[in-house]
């Protein structure tokens, strides 16, 4: 990926993986060949803009075929809460909850993510299916599913959290990683816009297990262009295309409001990553 650490995938096992890989500064012989490179993509065309930062070309609003829809809805009076809902059928799925205020004196902060029952009713930990933890600045994520009623038995992250003491067990997480998510983005460079790596972790065969953000084209008067397959898309770094790195499009994670931010991904990719691909994109303000 042009601009951020190569890491190779076999090697990434923990959030701990991708926070202790060193962010590349703009200068050297490697940031100017970077900066090179995606002044002239090889793989997208260059199309010559006006002066609208983050503005996107070829408008299409279709939908792709083996492709699905989710919303991700930030609400509360201080945006804590965030709810997943199905386009094609309007269900919430999922919601997760971020407090400050609990995450204040933690090594690694999180939010719990619940699934959502048909009665709207849950209780208990049964309805704590994942941990998304963040560090970093809200640049390195790690999603981890709740092994808690597994044959297995894991500590539950709530049981970490209340051990404030306890510092390794806090680090020695047992609950199964299944995603990484790294945002990086070049300092004193103001209109290059940021990078997101993904890293997939006990995956289906038919899953990829890394996946980046396509580069976006560079058009006059040094704006980014960037085709979103949609014309509800609101001026945003959040916005991105996400791709193998032979170029083959899986998604794409578009801004359509002020707290609402919308991802269109291949049925591959199951919900509950898609879940925390969008919270992480709203989290990161880089």
């Amino acid at each position: 990926m042009l601009g951020s650490p190569q890491i190779e995938n076999s090697r990434i096992r923990s959030l701990r993986d991708i926070t202790s890989v060193p962010v590349r500064g703009p200068k050297g012989g490697k940031f100017h060949k970077f900066f090179k490179n995606i002044s002239t993509p090889n793989h997208h065309k260059i199309i010559d803009g006006h002066n609208d930062e983050n503005d996107i070309y070829n408008k299409q609003n279709s939908r792709k075929s083996g492709f699905n829809t989710f919303s991700c809805i930030r609400s509360g009076s201080k945006n804590k809460t965030f709810y997943f809902i199905a386009n094609d059928s309007g269900v919430c799925l999922y919601t997760a909850i971020h407090n400050n205020e609990t995450n204040a004196y933690k090594i690694y902060k999180s939010l719990v993510i619940h699934k959502m029952a048909q009665s709207h009713q849950t209780s208990g930990n049964h309805s704590e299916i994942a941990y998304l933890l963040y560090s970093n600045d809200f640049c390195d994520f790690s999603l981890r599913e709740n092994l808690s009623n597994d044959d297995h038995k894991a500590d539950s992250i709530s049981n970490i959290r209340n051990n404030k003491n306890n510092r390794s067990k806090r680090n020695n997480n047992n609950n199964r990683e299944i995603l990484a998510i790294q945002f990086r983005r070049f300092k004193n460079v103001m209109l290059a816009p940021r990078k997101l790596s993904l890293y997939f972790f006990n995956q289906s065969e038919t899953m990829p297990s890394f996946l980046k953000n396509a580069d976006p084209d560079l058009a006059s008067f040094n704006k980014w262009k960037l085709d979103l397959n949609s014309e509800n898309v609101v001026k945003s770094i959040k916005n991105c295309k996400i791709e193998n790195e032979q170029h083959k499009t899986f998604g794409y994670i578009r801004k359509c409001g002020k707290n609402e931010l919308e991802i269109e991904a291949r049925e591959d990719i199951d919900d509950l990553r898609l879940f925390a691909m969008t919270i992480a994109s709203f989290m990161c303000k880089k």
